[in-house]
């Protein structure tokens, strides 16, 4: 159903979002004004959140936006919320936003600059700020105490401490047969931490669907242990134990994400200085390996990575 949303090319349609070129998009505000934003998602995994927060979110739990950047997740995330007619949206910020709000070379994400883009980010959400709280800051000092979760977007475990503290502060709080989690950094290379973390928690999430760009969607269907508030992936298993789970987690994947995630598991290798046979694993991956349905079709992110 979340398909017959998906924004024309150049046109508008009620995600209020029309893509311009690849990664570059724009939103028609209120006044009539548009705005240029860039962002890294693909319209498929836009249209995505605004029908997670239009078609799915019953109003339960509150929604975490985990790393918006300029602020198009937080957009799509707040409109869909305004126009869910089964819930009424509440004007108190029920959308959570984390960021660091600092620049960053768009094709080289790990060389930060210190200006801030906050300023960018308040604007592109600035029809729908009533309805967003914004925490600002670095995320690795902050905790959740704000209750449960129904949906939680994750764009932000870019680390394997990130990915450590998302679990530990949000993870306790999702609803069982309710909450949905976006793993935006699934499909890609350099955060394979998510591959192993998925297959971790196997017997509490149901993976529903990949969507092109580089997203995951998992329902929680089970509550998680208690004892994850003391969650640290690298002191609970041996690096054997960890390349077992990754693994695990690439063989059960389709043919097209797996060439992605095999990507992932060569840099899992080099990272811990597996070099030889890291580069023996890159070239078993292939990048002709395709879906029949483009959204689920990942044979040109297999190549890029």
């Amino acid at each position: 159903m979340w398909r017959q949303l998906i924004p024309e090319y150049i046109t508008y349609n009620e995600t209020g979002i029309r893509n311009s070129a690849w990664q570059q998009y724009h939103i028609k505000k209120i006044n009539g004004q548009e705005r240029n934003i860039i962002s890294m998602l693909t319209p498929y995994e836009l249209t995505y959140l605004y029908y997670c927060t239009k078609q799915r979110y019953s109003g339960e739990g509150m929604i975490i936006d985990l790393g918006p950047y300029y602020g198009l997740t937080t957009y799509s995330l707040a409109r869909g919320l305004v126009n869910n007619e089964n819930v009424k949206a509440n004007p108190n910020g029920q959308i959570y936003s984390f960021d660091i709000f600092l620049r960053y070379d768009f094709f080289c994400i790990h060389n930060y600059y210190v200006n801030t883009i906050f300023p960018d980010y308040l604007d592109v959400i600035s029809d729908y700020i009533s309805y967003i709280t914004v925490c600002p800051g670095d995320l690795l000092s902050m905790n959740w105490n704000e209750g449960v979760i129904e949906i939680l977007f994750i764009d932000i475990a870019k680390s394997w401490e990130l990915n450590d503290h998302v679990v530990k502060i949000f993870f306790p709080f999702l609803i069982p047969g309710k909450s949905v989690i976006i793993q935006q950094d699934y499909v890609y290379f350099d955060q394979y931490w998510i591959h192993i973390v998925m297959e971790m928690f196997k017997d509490y999430f149901e993976l529903e669907e990949y969507i092109f760009g580089a997203s995951a969607i998992f329902k929680n269907v089970k509550a998680l242990p208690e004892s994850i508030i003391n969650f640290n992936l690298r002191q609970m298993y041996s690096v054997n134990d960890l390349i077992r789970l990754h693994i695990a987690a690439i063989d059960k994947a389709p043919p097209s994400v797996k060439e992605v995630m095999k990507c992932g598991h060569a840099k899992f290798l080099f990272d811990i200085g597996r070099v030889h046979e890291a580069k023996e694993y890159l070239e078993t991956v292939q990048t002709n390996i395709m879906s029949d349905d483009i959204i689920t079709d990942f044979h040109a992110i297999a190549e890029s990575n």
